[in-house]
Protein backbone atom coordinates (compact mmCIF):
# COMPACT_ATOMS: atom_id res chain seq x y z
CA UNK A 1 0.00 0.00 0.00
CA UNK A 2 1.51 3.12 -0.89
CA UNK A 3 1.79 6.55 1.51
CA UNK A 4 -0.84 8.80 1.24
CA UNK A 5 2.17 11.27 0.12
CA UNK A 6 3.34 8.69 -2.54
CA UNK A 7 -0.21 9.00 -3.94
CA UNK A 8 -0.20 12.57 -4.20
CA UNK A 9 3.76 12.74 -5.86
CA UNK A 10 4.25 9.44 -7.39
CA UNK A 11 7.90 10.95 -8.55
CA UNK A 12 10.74 12.58 -6.02
CA UNK A 13 14.01 13.76 -6.99
CA UNK A 14 16.45 14.75 -4.97
CA UNK A 15 19.71 16.77 -6.40
CA UNK A 16 22.72 17.93 -4.41
CA UNK A 17 26.15 19.69 -5.88
CA UNK A 18 29.48 20.05 -4.12
CA UNK A 19 32.66 21.51 -4.29
CA UNK A 20 36.18 20.30 -2.60
CA UNK A 21 39.18 19.75 -2.88
CA UNK A 22 38.97 16.48 -4.63
CA UNK A 23 36.49 18.31 -7.10
CA UNK A 24 33.16 19.41 -8.33
CA UNK A 25 30.48 17.58 -8.92
CA UNK A 26 26.45 16.40 -8.57
CA UNK A 27 23.91 14.18 -8.04
CA UNK A 28 20.63 12.93 -8.77
CA UNK A 29 18.31 10.57 -7.10
CA UNK A 30 14.78 9.91 -8.61
CA UNK A 31 12.23 7.86 -7.15
CA UNK A 32 9.15 6.44 -7.88
CA UNK A 33 6.22 5.74 -5.42
CA UNK A 34 9.11 5.89 -2.34
CA UNK A 35 10.75 3.11 -5.14
CA UNK A 36 14.40 4.28 -6.14
CA UNK A 37 14.57 4.12 -9.86
CA UNK A 38 17.24 6.05 -11.48
CA UNK A 39 20.70 8.01 -9.98
CA UNK A 40 22.85 10.13 -12.22
CA UNK A 41 26.10 11.12 -10.70
CA UNK A 42 28.28 14.03 -13.16
CA UNK A 43 31.72 15.46 -12.25
CA UNK A 44 32.33 18.59 -13.44
CA UNK A 45 35.17 21.24 -14.42
CA UNK A 46 37.37 22.25 -11.39
CA UNK A 47 36.30 25.91 -12.19
CA UNK A 48 32.63 25.61 -10.73
CA UNK A 49 31.21 26.63 -8.19
CA UNK A 50 28.82 24.59 -5.43
CA UNK A 51 26.10 26.82 -6.58
CA UNK A 52 26.57 26.46 -10.14
CA UNK A 53 26.94 22.35 -9.26
CA UNK A 54 24.06 22.70 -7.29
CA UNK A 55 22.34 24.46 -10.33
CA UNK A 56 22.92 21.79 -12.53
CA UNK A 57 21.79 19.18 -10.80
CA UNK A 58 18.53 20.77 -10.52
CA UNK A 59 18.74 21.68 -14.35
CA UNK A 60 19.23 17.42 -15.08
CA UNK A 61 16.38 16.50 -12.31
CA UNK A 62 13.99 18.83 -14.41
CA UNK A 63 15.45 17.72 -17.65
CA UNK A 64 14.54 14.21 -16.51
CA UNK A 65 10.95 14.96 -15.83
CA UNK A 66 10.04 16.61 -18.67
CA UNK A 67 11.03 13.54 -20.50
CA UNK A 68 9.31 11.47 -17.65
CA UNK A 69 5.57 9.95 -19.01
CA UNK A 70 3.27 10.56 -15.99
CA UNK A 71 -0.02 12.48 -15.74
CA UNK A 72 1.41 14.31 -12.40
CA UNK A 73 3.62 16.64 -13.34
Amino acid sequence: MLKEKDEKNPIEIFTDGSRSERGVGLGVAIYRSGESTDTVQCRLKKKCTNNQAEQFAILTDLEYIEKVETTDK
